[in-house]
């Protein structure tokens, strides 16, 4: 599976305030290579590689899900005028992340602080808002979002408050009969 997923797509800078990472996005996610990854984490490549290979073996992810391979053309190093194919692996988010949770160093460690953070906010609120990041078009955009929920949440209320008014079911009260006695009130063997 071939993508060329980094000339046509957005570049967003990742700047965790040491490093910063031009990373594709493509089909909903996040797209690194190994280096990058291992820039990210600030460990070697080898370990990466072995993580990688780990998560694959164990059936963690599945490759043709995570794994994306590309085809980027450079100049030549030693042969003036000439250029040279090269094919690139590039990892899905959801491999970063997994990476992130199996590697020791420093910047793991914040990074499965941070994550524990988000997904705690997640969990307790239903949604997570990234401060630093929202912009005041996003902001207006969730405004909109929020007024829309408020309004499909009022219609809810009127449309079952109408059905409760116009008594659109025939409320029965429960009876046993002999048929629903006989079911029901079997002997056990």
């Amino acid at each position: 599976m071939k993508n060329n997923i980094l000339p046509n797509n957005q570049i967003v800078v990742y700047d965790n305030g040491e490093i910063e990472l031009k990373v594709s996005i493509d089909r909903e996610t996040i797209w690194l290579t190994q280096k990058q990854i291992s820039e990210l984490f600030d460990v070697n490549v080898p370990a990466v590689s072995k993580h990688i290979k780990n998560i694959l073996n164990q059936n963690e992810l599945i490759e043709k899900l995570a794994v994306s391979k590309m085809e980027i053309t450079t100049k030549h190093g030693a042969i003036k005028n000439k250029q040279q194919t090269k094919e690139v692996k590039l990892y899905n988010l959801d491999m970063i992340l997994a990476i992130g949770y199996r590697i020791n160093s420093l910047k793991t460690i914040e990074f499965r602080k941070w994550a524990t953070k988000v997904l705690k906010q997640y969990i307790l609120h239903g949604y997570v808002i990234n401060s630093e990041k929202i912009t005041v078009d996003r902001f207006l955009n969730l405004e909109k979002d929020v007024i829309s929920l408020k309004d499909n949440m009022q219609n809810v209320k009127k449309f079952i408050s109408n059905i409760l008014e116009q008594k659109w079911f025939d409320v029965q009260p429960f009876r046993i009969d002999s048929y629903t006695a006989a079911y029901f009130c079997k002997p056990i063997a």
